[in-house]
């Protein structure tokens, strides 16, 4: 069952009609938009970490370091917001608690965003930024995570590496966009019951961020680009959101080039839940923190989750794997779909 905040919440954004107006293309173009402002992506006060801004060839870029000393290890984090929004206050208090939990140093990159920025203006400098940080240390203890754009960004980065960049240990994909086109037939039906993204508005702020490209192409949609030399990945994705079928869809495709995906799928969430105040993300954060604070895989089983079922193991089949993690109090049940 799901939490009692979970419900609030979902009747809440739809009674809003958050998705009528939150990704709406006029609030970013033409007479009607919005002056971004410029301090927009300043982090708030944050508790058991310090914050140090490092700018990097002309980004704004934070750097955030657990009281313990983040000996652990490196993670980028890629912030969401569809290409064309700021960082916000869920994301800082995310990133935070990241940080305190995986005793890892954060490196939170604000990159320029759509419709005056494109993909061609962020990868060069983004690649270069990671490889720097991929220069400090050793590959394994390194992670990118992202949420929302901000995955289908981590995911595509890690695509586009040159040759003798170390990969990272870890690529974590919360919510990810992975296709600007939002060509997924199955999609539509879905589309019914997510209160919070209108599949119409994503395709738009798509192509724009693409420009002068086509939406298809991989830096915009990770979904066809390689698949594989991906590291160990681990993705979340709930069932109320309009690009859970695309999830889906890049495990099947990246276990047909050899990389298993650990999708976890949580029934009845929303988009980018783990943003949120509710027993659900924060079960989420452990499982992250579970993958990220755990011992490195051996070479031949990197690409394999670790999971653990507490339901009996059901007869296999031939069909891939779906890790479901149940909705409701922290310590719900687990089970694998076969």
């Amino acid at each position: 069952m799901h939490s009692l905040s979970s419900r609030i919440l979902t009747v809440s954004l739809t009674l809003a009609g958050v998705k009528r107006w939150q990704f709406a293309p006029k609030r970013f173009i033409g007479v009607s938009a919005a002056p971004r402002d410029p301090q927009g992506h300043r982090p708030p006060i944050l508790r058991h970490v310090d914050v140090d801004r490092q700018d990097f060839e002309g980004w704004p870029t934070y750097v955030l370091t657990p009281a313990s000393g983040g000996a652990a290890g490196q993670l980028v984090y890629l912030h969401g917001g569809a290409y064309a929004t700021e960082i916000t206050v869920g994301h800082w208090n995310l990133i935070a608690r990241l940080a305190e939990r995986t005793d890892r140093t954060v490196t939170v990159p604000i990159y320029p965003l759509t419709p005056e920025y494109g993909h061609r203006d962020i990868f060069p400098t983004l690649i270069r930024l990671y490889q720097r940080i991929a220069a400090r240390g050793a590959a394994d203890r390194l992670a990118v995570v992202g949420d929302s754009s901000g995955a289908g960004m981590a995911l595509a980065l890690v695509q586009s590496l040159p040759d003798g960049t170390a990969r990272p240990g870890d690529l974590v994909l919360l919510s990810p966009w992975l296709d600007a086109t939002m060509s997924n037939p199955d999609i539509s039906a879905v589309a019914r019951r997510d209160p919070l993204l209108n599949a119409a508005h994503l395709r738009s702020l798509g192509h724009l961020y693409a420009l002068p490209d086509l939406p298809s192409v991989p830096h915009v949609s990770p979904i066809n680009g390689p698949l594989d030399d991906l590291g160990r990945v681990t993705l979340f994705t709930g069932t109320r959101d309009v690009l859970n079928p695309d999830a889906r869809r890049l495990r099947e495709l990246a276990a047909e080039q050899g990389t298993d995906i650990a999708l976890h799928e949580y029934p009845g969430m929303l988009h980018d839940w783990v943003l949120t105040p509710i027993p659900e993300a924060r079960r989420v954060i452990t499982e992250i923190v579970e993958v990220l604070r755990g011992p490195e895989p051996p070479v031949e089983a990197r690409a394999v989750a670790a999971v653990r079922p507490t339901e009996p193991a059901r007869r296999p089949r031939t069909a891939p794997r779906v890790l479901t993690s149940c909705g409701g109090r922290p310590g719900g049940r687990r089970r694998v779909l076969r």
